[in-house]
């Protein structure tokens, strides 16, 4: 340790008070000597015993300027976020700007607290002090100087007591700093937005021409059909009830099934998608070409086949000279197929009315029969549509026959589809009316020979039979039951495996005509429709789309059909989803409230600042010490704030303790009956280290 004496000889004008410390005496002029090591510096600040004006200097004055610019500056990042989210309102979002928009509302949501909690906290002092120099209630000075937080502010209001209007402004304004973080967050989303464009399909047609009684048929298409016939009859309950087939192809709706649906003014019956139940014309559905992602819209032009079916006898065939047959159904009958009816037959049908195939206009008529086909002077005669006989051989006894008027429905069926990337797109008809083409003379295919030949001769043999279960027959029976179709045997099959043999009759007799007659149609239309060309094909794959351009008004449409076209290309509406950002106004508008808050902020601390002339006083533990008497501080700087002065005196020690006895005589405070003792008196002062002047429990301050 080297000591060393120094002499300062120093004038202090207008005879100020000296300072004084352990080590530096002050007086107006006095020689102090001081001792210290080479390494300590100073304790004293420059600004000791200096008197100043309250005016600024051209440093100062860039210095507070400064400071009052930086916070302003600070909200701009804010606005530009919020002015970018409304002007991307609705906006196709790019990855770049989606991704740069979700960091930067994360990044905001946590710097927007910390920025308002400044820019706030800093208007509240400068307004403390601005009301501090202008005179007010130490009440009003506790409360603003507390309130530089939001739980502060909470805080404060209710221990000092709620005074509405000023307790209500305060937590309202600190309320902005949480909600603004949370709108940050929410003020962007982003959605699937529909984006229409016009596009094209193609689906199979239902009036192309049909090839069940050609040899092309049987040795061609006639196994695979079968193939699909057998999965369409056993597909679980919500396949045949659904709208698509197991391959996926939109199924059609019958039109007497919307018969309780009201019309609009176009003729169109929308159908209700819960709490009702459509029935469809065929276990098929039309196959169609490949869709693009999105949602899809099309009309499908389509015709089926629906019987009435209202007269049902039974007659006895079977007994002790063994099977009789009364020869309705084929050979010289009155009903044409195209089945041999035996002892075996489980089933047969048969058809009576006015065969065309004569006037038909090719010469090919094999391959030309389709309700377009005939020739355009033909004219209806009261045999048409004819009859069609379903006969029932698998009771024991009795031979049950059914009578149904076949007849010929024309619709129109509006489609929608939904396809996604990863998934099959789902299609089901959304409305349906009457077609308003062009319709053919009333008759069905049975009115071909050689359709109705295909339809009665191989229709029975498209199910195998073993141990006298008949699939078909049971579907008849109880179509969504698939244990009740693929299990059980014929009445007459159980009744020759059983002894004695039993009497049961055909089950046919339990069901509903209106049930039979829904029933029979959907076989009969499954079949017809899968005796088209290539049709398991199609069923089982995607249909190509069609290089011809879609037939845009029901003229080019109806010319189109009458070509004998197999598939039909029509207008779609593809709704594709692109995603946009969305803007949440209201929380876009509560962060824009939030930003101009902490902008006005800002500008108040900026100004208020401008109208107090001292520095700021509050809330510096400095300001408070400084003006102690028991504390030895030193005077001066007037232009130095709250915050450097504590950083100019931090090394100076203080304690609050006991500075001293209060005086009522003699150092003696009377108290209670008159008891005199000792009271100190609690205050700030200097701190030495030592544990003198510490308060105590017991005894009594003031």
């Amino acid at each position: 340790m080297v000591r060393f004496s120094l002499v300062f000889d120093i004038e202090y004008p207008n005879g100020l008070p000296g300072y004084r410390t352990d080590s530096i005496d002050f007086a107006a002029t006095n020689n102090v000597p001081y001792d210290q090591s080479i390494q300590e510096k100073p304790q004293a600040p420059v600004w000791v015993g200096t008197p100043q004006s309250l005016d600024m200097d051209r440093k100062e004055w860039w210095k507070r300027s400064i400071g009052d610019i930086v916070p302003m500056l600070f909200t701009v990042p804010f606005f530009v976020i919020v002015a970018t989210v409304m002007m991307a309102h609705k906006k196709p979002v790019t990855p770049a700007l989606f991704t740069r928009l979700n960091e930067l509302s994360k990044v905001i949501a946590t710097i927007f607290p910390l920025e308002f909690s400044i820019s706030v906290g800093r208007a509240f002092v400068k307004y403390v002090n601005y009301k501090l120099e202008q005179g007010t209630t130490l009440g009003l000075l506790e409360r603003l100087v507390n309130s530089r937080t939001v739980l502060g502010a909470v805080r404060t209001q209710v221990r000092l007591g709620f005074i509405p209007l000023l307790s209500i402004p305060i937590i309202a304004l600190w309320m902005f700093s949480p909600i603004g973080s949370q709108a940050a967050l929410r003020m962007v989303t982003t959605t699937l937005a529909p984006i229409v464009t016009p596009s094209k399909i193609s689906y199979l047609s239902t009036r192309q021409p049909n090839y069940a009684g050609s040899s092309q048929f049987e040795t061609s298409w006639f196994p695979g059909f079968t193939s699909l016939f057998s999965a369409a009859l056993v597909a679980p309950g919500f396949i045949k009830t659904g709208p698509m087939d197991l391959w996926g192809n939109v199924k059609i709706p019958m039109l007497s099934g919307l018969a309780n649906l009201q019309e609009d003014t176009n003729g169109w019956r929308y159908i209700p998608k819960e709490n009702f139940s459509v029935t469809y014309a065929s276990l098929f559905g039309i196959p169609y070409s490949a869709l693009p992602d999105g949602n899809s819209t099309f009309n499908i032009e389509s015709t089926y086949m629906e019987l009435t079916c209202g007269n049902r006898t039974s007659a006895p065939t079977r007994g002790a000279s063994g099977f009789t047959y009364s020869g309705l159904i084929g050979g010289n009958g009155e009903f044409r197929g195209g089945a041999n009816i035996t002892e075996n037959t489980n089933w047969a049908l048969g058809y009576q009315g006015q065969d065309l195939t004569n006037l038909l206009l090719d010469t090919d008529r094999n391959a030309s029969q389709c309700l377009d086909c005939l020739r355009n002077d033909f004219t209806t005669s009261k045999e048409v549509p004819g009859t069609l006989l379903f006969q029932d051989f698998t009771g024991t006894r009795d031979v049950v026959s059914i009578y149904c008027v076949p007849s010929q429905v024309y619709v129109e069926s509006m489609v929608q589809c939904t396809k996604s990337p990863r998934l099959q797109p789902t299609c089901s008809v959304s409305a349906q009316r009457t077609s308003i083409l062009a319709q053919p003379p009333p008759i069905t295919l049975l009115s071909f020979q050689s359709t109705l030949n295909g339809l009665t001769s191989f229709l029975p043999q498209s199910t195998r039979r073993l141990q006298g279960i008949d699939t078909m027959q049971n579907y008849l029976v109880s179509p969504l039951s698939n244990t009740f179709i693929e299990s059980t045997p014929t009445p007459r099959y159980l009744s020759n495996q059983t002894s004695p043999p039993s009497n049961d009759e055909s089950r046919i007799n339990t069901v509903e005509m209106q049930d039979f007659s829904i029933r029979l149609s959907q076989l009969l239309n499954t079949f017809l429709e899968g005796s088209t060309a290539n049709a398991t094909s199609y069923l089982t794959d995607t249909l190509p789309l069609s290089d011809d351009p879609p037939a845009t008004s029901p003229t080019l449409l109806d010319n189109t059909i009458t070509s004998r076209a197999q598939t039909l290309t029509v207008p779609a509406s593809h709704i594709s989803l692109l995603p946009i950002f969305i803007c949440n106004w209201p929380w876009a508008i509560v962060f824009l409230v939030s930003t101009c808050v902490l902008l006005f902020a800002s500008v108040f601390a900026s100004y208020i600042r401008r109208k107090t002339l001292t520095r700021d006083f509050l809330p510096y533990v400095g300001n408070l010490v400084s003006q102690g008497r028991d504390v030895d501080v030193p005077r001066g700087s007037v232009r130095t704030e709250g915050l450097e002065r504590s950083k100019a005196i931090s090394g100076l020690k203080v304690r609050l303790g006991n500075v001293g006895d209060v005086e009522e005589g003699r150092g003696r405070w009377t108290v209670g009956t008159g008891v005199r003792v000792g009271v100190g008196r609690i205050g700030i002062t200097n701190w030495d280290g030592q544990k003198e002047g510490r308060l105590k429990k017991g005894l009594l301050y003031l």
